[in-house]
């Protein structure tokens, strides 16, 4: 199947718009810009005119929570996994074509995004997961999270992350800010236990991203190899 789009206003990569023409063979963009309508014509192709339209790359986002609502934690596994589709089909419809998921539910997420790579009646972005997050015991966001303590656990929950299928590893290592009981500038993790996630995920060749408000969680990431912080609120020079 082709599809052609002619005189959309196109914002490329490097920031710029031109106008020009978008082409599509079989749902893989294969020619963008000015002389890009001539490499499809013919009957077989379908043409739309986007006069007064702007076309732009897919959008990704970087943080999100596709199952997460204030009561998720307890709600059943059907209903969780309804709120994961629907706010993947938002996010499509948004221009949102890969979403990033750092925490989810009870593992639904791997459903969710197993899902939508099968099945051609779901549509969602392209979606990378976390599984559920891991928090020491009554850390930030405990409910949701899978809560280890010490070396040889906080070891044994990344392997059941990565067990699930696992695309990178999230540590919980600071408190937060949403929950008025935490102090988001509390350490909570150790050293010791950060450094057995990072070798653990690392010899499975997965990277670990981690929530670190405080700087001295956020600087124990950086060194150990961290792929990005989640917040950084006192992140400092």
């Amino acid at each position: 199947m082709k599809i052609r789009l002619d005189n959309a206003s196109i914002l490329k990569k490097n920031g710029t718009l031109v106008q020009g023409s978008v082409v599509l063979v079989d749902d893989m963009i294969c020619a963008v810009g000015e002389e890009a309508g001539a490499a499809a014509r013919g009957d077989d192709v379908t043409v739309y005119d986007l006069s007064g339209c702007t076309v732009l790359p897919g959008l990704i986002d970087a943080h999100t929570h596709l199952t997460f609502t204030q009561t998720a934690h307890v709600s059943p596994d059907a209903a969780v996994a309804v709120k994961g589709l629907d706010s993947a089909a938002r996010a499509l419809h948004s221009g949102i074509t890969t979403v990033r998921d750092v925490g989810g539910i009870r593992g639904i997420d791997f459903e969710i995004k197993d899902a939508l790579q099968k099945r051609d009646a779901l549509k969602g972005p392209d979606v990378l997961v976390a599984g559920q997050f891991i928090s020491i015991t009554g850390g930030h966001s405990y409910q949701r999270a899978m809560e280890a303590d010490g070396p040889e656990g906080i070891r044994r929950a990344v392997r059941t992350q990565l067990k699930r299928g696992a695309d990178y590893v999230k540590l919980m290592a600071s408190g937060g800010c949403a929950d008025p009981t935490e102090n988001p500038e509390h350490v909570q993790m150790t050293a010791e236990e950060m450094e057995v996630a990072f070798d653990e995920a690392g010899r499975a060749g997965r990277e670990v991203v981690v929530h670190a408000h405080p700087e001295r969680a956020i600087a124990m990431a950086a060194e150990m190899g961290a792929v990005s912080i989640e917040h950084g609120t006192y992140l400092q020079d």
